[in-house]
């Protein structure tokens, strides 16, 4: 029973993993993070300029990370969710899940469902 829930929080997982605007927002805390190094090291920009231009990048990458961490708590939601649920009816998944067999299963059920789902996803 535990192996069902599990496996089925993996699929829930994924799904919303490939639904979601996780790898967009990365691109997008990558870029202004690489835009505040070039800016940082120019020589040719004053120091009042790179300090505009620094707060603007620091506010991007600040909304950049709130994305990320809500984009993160939206994919282990159905874990999140199923723990409770099965402590309300005193089913230790947690202790599965946290568990080194429960740990290896449900990363390997997730990562070969995922790669199945995105190569049937291209065809």
């Amino acid at each position: 029973m535990i192996w069902l829930v599990s496996g089925i929080c993996c699929i829930l997982a994924v799904e919303i993993l490939l639904r979601s605007s996780l790898f967009a927002g990365l691109n997008s805390m990558n870029l202004s993070c690489r835009k505040a190094v070039f800016i940082i090291n120019s020589r040719k920009i004053s120091d009042h300029w790179k300090q505009k231009a620094l707060a603007a990048y620091s506010g991007r990458i600040m909304t950049a990370s709130l994305r990320l961490m809500m984009a993160l708590l939206l994919v282990f939601s159905p874990f999140i969710a199923a723990v409770y649920l099965a402590s309300a009816l005193d089913i230790k998944l947690y202790d599965f899940l946290a568990s080194p067999q429960g740990l290896a299963g449900t990363a390997m059920f997730a990562a070969l469902y995922g790669f199945a789902r995105r190569k049937r996803g291209r065809a």
